[in-house]
């Protein structure tokens, strides 16, 4: 479902040059990832939700302010945490909590990427801070800001250890580095850290959840392949001086 709806982004948005055969292969993932949600009635209402929301995104939400980063929060962050929570036979609390800590995290992550591409934004009429405030840069980072306090208040609140720990430390000295990015006006180099960040704070919950060396190596395979691809993720507009 990622899949499909990723590829209806990237063929509305003209982000990549895509081979024909696109909005097929869109259909299948979509059509592919119904059909398998019907072996549990959890996963098939997940599913229709991301349908619905899916649609809501593509049709208003990036016209609203703060609309993508709260349709985004719920259908990739919180839906799935609260779902897959309760699919493992945890308490209706404990899942609501998890599910609203991670849709604040994401909802305040979310907009920083729309550091980048502004013009583009404005042409398409999508609503995001760099369309709408001379400052947009400066408040996405404001933003980061409020996401990683709020991460530091999920280790109080969820009684996170040593694993949460050190995530929290890394994503520290990586959302510095984003700042130093943004200072030097490679914000698509910021926008692709940005990721990393997130990645880094999901691996120290998963090893809170997980603290099995199988598990650990598997949380870290997404990490080392970001970490491998990233210094070709830049394109030339990461070299651009922005106004």
């Amino acid at each position: 479902m990622y899949a499909g709806f990723g590829l209806l982004n990237a063929i509305k948005d003209g982000d990549y040059p895509l081979p024909a055969y696109s909005r097929t292969l869109m259909i299948a993932c979509i059509a592919g990832a119904i059909l398998i949600s019907f072996i549990h009635p959890l996963i098939l209402l997940t599913n229709i939700l991301w349908i619905v929301f899916g649609w809501l995104y593509h049709g208003i939400g990036r016209h609203i302010l703060f609309g993508d980063a709260t349709i985004l929060s719920f259908t990739h962050f919180a839906l799935p945490s609260f779902i897959s929570s309760q699919l493992l036979n945890q308490s209706m609390l404990h899942s609501a909590r998890l599910s609203l800590f991670f849709f604040l995290v994401f909802w305040f992550v979310i907009p920083s990427k729309n550091m980048k591409d502004s013009e583009k934004d404005r042409k398409l009429r999508y609503s995001t801070f760099s369309t709408q405030s001379p400052y947009g840069v400066l408040l996405s980072l404001l933003f980061l800001v409020f996401s990683y306090l709020i991460m530091i208040g999920g280790f109080v609140v969820f009684d996170f250890g040593v694993y949460y720990r050190i995530a929290l430390l890394l994503s520290g000295f990586v959302l510095a580095y984003i700042f130093y990015l943004v200072s030097r006006s490679q914000l698509t180099d910021a926008v692709n850290t940005v990721r990393l960040w997130m990645l880094l704070f999901l691996l120290g919950f998963i090893l809170e959840q997980h603290p099995l060396w199988n598990i650990a190596w598997l949380s870290l395979i997404p990490i080392v392949c970001y970490l491998f691809f990233l210094p070709f993720l830049g394109n030339a507009d990461s070299r651009r001086t922005y106004s």
